[in-house]
């Protein structure tokens, strides 16, 4: 994997410019105004580092982004695909009385019990991969860029040509983590 210079200058509108310099740079399909490209861009980094805000301002300027928790989320949201493997797996114990998934009864299963969490990981992340892998091959008239957290750990990160890993301050981290409700000190 390439290391990227990051620019001496400072301003998240000057780095947002020098991220989609590297979605629009030449070479990647730009022909008569239009895009024909699979996304190029892959966004990454721990928990509470700003890849959502990061997203944000990249929609903002006009890229189509896929992330992966959405994805997720949509898989476990009633009627989603991976509702029935949860419940074959984990049963009818992390459901609400609705038959909806408890995300924080399942989380509470997973997050204690490391084989659980990869058996968890088993069921949804080839559901998450198809999804991304579709997107990847519509082609787009728009760059793109997706957020995937788990990059490295799920060990998807060949399949980008370009990752970029946020990263931010131990003690901003913990002001986000607390203001979700996340971490207690």
């Amino acid at each position: 994997m390439k290391q990227l210079k990051i620019p001496k200058r400072t301003g998240i509108v000057k780095w947002l410019f020098f991220i989609l310099s590297l979605v629009l740079r030449p070479g990647i399909g730009y022909h008569a105004g239009f895009f024909f490209m699979n996304p190029t861009v892959a966004i990454t980094g721990g928990i509470a580092c700003g890849k959502s805000l990061f997203a944000s301002f990249l929609t903002e300027a006009g890229c189509e982004i896929l992330d992966a928790d959405d994805v997720a989320r949509r898989l476990q949201a009633p009627g989603g695909a991976a509702l029935a493997p949860i419940r074959a797996a984990f049963g009818g114990a992390v459901f609400d009385a609705e038959g909806c998934l408890d995300r924080a009864a399942l989380a509470s299963v997973v997050f204690a019990d490391p084989t659980a969490r990869r058996k968890l990981e088993a069921l949804v992340h080839p559901l998450v991969r198809a999804e991304f892998d579709a997107w990847r091959a519509k082609p787009s008239a728009t760059p793109r860029a997706a957020v995937v957290p788990l990059l490295f750990e799920v060990d998807w990160q060949r399949d980008w040509p370009d990752v970029t890993c946020l990263a931010s301050s131990a003690e901003l981290q913990m002001q986000r983590l607390l203001k979700r409700g996340l971490w207690r000190p």
